[in-house]
């Protein structure tokens, strides 16, 4: 009985001794967490520190600027009033009194006087400010206003000239046709021969009448080249060309219905002949 007291006393120890070495091994691992944190809280820590001592440095170094932009400040002003003052004595007193010395002898000798500091001034300003609008326009930030001005003026001339070209065609197709309506009563009377210098006359009219309006096309498209009139202009150009060639068939067709009459009265002209002699 002693002996299984005994061992049950020593089970009981050994359960005793086994929680306790749990206890250690847990208790060991929570120090060494522990530990871990601690040294990350204290690099923190440091890191802090050191941002602290960071930003104090740059609040001295702010600090320092401040005083000296104060005492350029303050310099500056002391600097600025006393040229304010140097230059109100200059232009008000010496400028002026010598200006008026001089405006007195330039009268004297028959001359204008010389241009006040307001007026040079404003022309330097204008100046400046032309150069400065140059400037822009080269580099692109500005339009030239001269030109969307200018592109009025172009435009009537350019109808301008469109309407006296398809007048001097229209006055050239009339000609053409005044000169050669005589004709055809004179090849009726007077052969073959009329009737080709009629149609050579009505080619190189029908030519240079082409030639014409090529050319002021040309001259108009060159001009209208740009403006906003063009598509008034192309309906005139092709009212012309067709008038051109309405007046050129109605030239080859008289002189076709010509030619017909022409060969008749000479092949009668040969039959009386033939006829006589008989």
């Amino acid at each position: 009985m002693a002996e299984l007291m005994e061992l049950k006393q020593m089970k009981i120890r050994q359960e005793d001794l086994l929680h306790l070495k749990d206890q250690v091994f847990q208790t060991g691992q929570n120090l060494e967490e522990k530990q871990t944190i601690l040294d990350e809280v204290r690099a923190e820590r440091k890191v802090l520190h050191s941002e602290l001592d960071r930003y104090i440095a740059m609040v001295k170094q702010v600090q320092k600027d401040l005083e000296l932009a104060t005492q350029a400040e303050t310099q500056l002003t002391k600097e600025r009033d006393q040229l304010s003052q140097y230059l109100t004595q200059l232009r008000d007193h010496d400028f002026k009194v010598l200006k008026e010395e001089v405006d007195q002898l330039r009268s004297k000798k028959g001359l204008r006087p010389l241009p006040s500091l307001e007026q040079e001034q404003e022309e330097f300003m204008g100046r400046y400010l032309e150069e400065r609008r140059g400037q822009w326009r080269q580099d692109g930030i500005i339009q030239d206003s001269a030109s969307s001005s200018s592109h009025q003026p172009s435009s009537i001339g350019a109808a301008a000239a469109g309407s006296s070209s398809s007048s001097s065609a229209t006055a050239a197709g009339t000609n053409s046709r005044s000169s050669h309506t005589p004709s055809s009563s004179s090849t009726t009377a007077g052969g073959p021969s009329t009737s080709r210098s009629r149609d050579r006359d009505t080619t190189e009219s029908s030519r240079s009448n082409k030639m014409h309006q090529s050319s002021s096309s040309s001259s108009t498209h060159s001009r209208s080249h740009g403006n906003n009139n063009s598509s008034s202009k192309s309906k005139h150009e092709s009212s012309s060309r067709h008038n051109s060639r309405s007046s050129s068939r109605r030239q080859s067709s008289r002189s076709r219905s010509n030619s017909p009459p022409t060969t008749s009265s000479s092949s009668r002209d040969e039959r009386s002949k033939k006829r006589s002699r008989y």
